[in-house]
């Protein structure tokens, strides 16, 4: 008989590094300036036991994403706080701006081609079926024509 060896994870240090904060390029950002991480980061950092880290913040889990979200006003604080120039903020906020338009364009244009190809896949349903009734009518209305033109023909003919 073949026993499985135990298997078990065990989990060090957590380390906690403090980054600079930037302007963000996110554009999914509602209103205002997105801000992020910059690629600088203090050194000097801290570490816990996990068992001490998960501890200290029992009960602060986000449960919910709106939690997680800034307002416009406090991400201005937070830029101004690390120094971050009103330029780049400015610049930020209309680089998102355009990204923003640029996407609504997109969404606009792809519902207009979508409305375009129902309407002509449908509208050229309805041509050739039309067409097509519309030619059996023109068949047989020159048929008739035909007919009555080649007796008319043929009466003159007689006399």
């Amino acid at each position: 008989m073949v026993t499985s060896p135990n298997r078990s994870v065990k989990f060090g240090k957590i380390t906690i590094r403090e980054y600079d904060v930037t302007v963000g390029d996110n554009p999914a950002c509602s209103v205002g300036v997105p801000i992020s991480l910059g690629w600088k980061y203090n050194p000097h950092h801290e570490q816990y036991p996990v068992e001490v880290y998960e501890r200290y913040r029992s009960g602060q889990r986000c449960d919910d994403s709106d939690e997680l979200k800034l307002h416009e006003f406090v991400r201005l604080r937070i830029l101004n706080e690390w120094n971050v120039p009103k330029s780049k903020i400015k610049r930020a906020e209309r680089t998102c701006r355009i990204v923003k338009d640029q996407r609504q364009q997109t969404i606009e244009d792809l519902a207009l081609e979508e409305e375009k190809k129902r309407n002509l896949h449908y509208d050229s349903e309805y041509d050739y079926k039309f067409g097509n009734r519309r030619l059996k009518n023109l068949t047989g209305t020159f048929q008739k024509m035909f007919k009555s033109q080649k007796t008319l023909y043929s009466q003159k003919r007689r006399c």
